[in-house]
């Protein structure tokens, strides 16, 4: 099950659908002037959480990680 913070995590993903969003940038989209302490650890564990509802969906559907080299 995906709750209201998750779904607001993917609304905030779909602005730019099969693009790469910056951490920053979706802690803004999601939580604007008014950002919690530890949002970036909430937000990892969101887009955990997300992904693992979203394995058995098409891959169209997927949340895929960018890997930093």
């Amino acid at each position: 099950m995906v709750t209201p913070d998750q779904q607001c995590v993917l609304a905030a993903l779909l602005v730019e659908p099969n693009r790469v969003v910056a951490t920053g940038q979706l802690i803004s989209r999601v939580w604007g002037d008014e950002v919690p302490d530890g949002a970036t650890a909430t937000l990892r564990g969101y887009l955990s959480r997300l992904r693992q509802a979203l394995a058995g969906a098409a891959d169209a559907a997927a949340v895929r990680r960018k890997l930093h080299r």
